[in-house]
């Protein structure tokens, strides 16, 4: 949590740390998603999602955390 180390850590740094960490477990999911675009487009996309994360979470590190929850879903095209 950032809040903990707030006096030691700046929001940067933090999302430094934080993002990719994230990224471990969650790059899998978007890669997937996206198997229809060309691997370029794919890590581009991929690339500016993560990018843009990390602004977010410099920008309010205190809302951002590892609370896991763990949601199923199941999405059907019609």
């Amino acid at each position: 949590h950032y809040e903990k180390n707030k006096n030691t850590v700046t929001p940067t740094s933090f999302a430094s740390e934080f993002v990719p960490t994230t990224r471990s477990w969650s790059e899998t999911v978007f890669r997937t998603a996206l198997r229809r675009r060309s691997i370029v487009e794919a890590t581009e996309i991929i690339e500016n999602f993560y990018q843009n994360y990390e602004t977010e979470v410099a920008n309010d590190p205190g809302s951002h955390s590892m609370d896991y929850v763990h949601i199923v879903m199941d999405i059907e095209r019609v």
